[in-house]
């Protein structure tokens, strides 16, 4: 008798209560898989607002690299995860004209030397990047360009991280020192 009362106990709590936690432990452990580090640091969330959306794709239509070196390969491929989630289209790595970023630096891409005057690649370091808004061809593009290939790097990140701050692009005259 004693033996079956403690299995009726068994049954009928400590069997569901395992089922709860195992339950619990499969969802966390969802969770916890469907974010790691990267997905955590660098996250880019579909933009809610639809215009704002549709005025950053009309800006990052594509993203075009001066040389297909590893550094900017890597910022190219990062500029392309982010507008992708932002904007829930994928661009181009070809020159589209209008919509096109331009990235890297002024000694490999004639857009970016005639875009962005010598004088203000002295003044930077060898991190530091520009953000410009102008017109090539007569066309609306971006340049993203660095002294070095680094520089250009964070200024990939500099744009996205504009984008996910909501900031319009159209009227970028960045120039900054050293990574911000």
């Amino acid at each position: 008798m004693l033996q079956s009362q403690h299995f009726t106990f068994l049954r009928r709590s400590l069997i569901p209560a395992c089922a709860v936690v195992l339950l619990a432990a499969g969802i966390c452990g969802r969770i916890a898989r469907a974010e790691d580090g990267y997905e955590l640091w660098l996250r880019y969330r579909l933009e809610p607002d639809p215009a704002m959306r549709a005025a950053y794709w009309r800006e990052c239509q594509a993203v075009v690299i001066s040389t297909p070196s590893p550094t900017l390969r890597a910022a190219r491929d990062e500029l392309m995860r982010g507008i992708a989630g932002i904007c829930g289209r994928q661009p181009d790595t070809e020159d589209r004209g209008a919509g096109t970023i331009f990235l890297g630096t002024p000694a490999e891409a004639e857009a970016i030397h005639m875009l962005v005057a010598p004088a203000e690649f002295a003044r930077l370091g060898p991190d530091g990047f520009i953000l410009r808004a102008g017109r090539w061809h007569g066309q609306s593009v971006l340049v993203v360009a660095g002294q070095t290939e680094v520089g250009a790097l964070h200024g990939a990140f500099a744009l996205l991280r504009r984008m996910q701050l909501r900031r319009p692009h159209i009227h970028i005259q960045a120039r900054l020192i050293g990574p911000h």
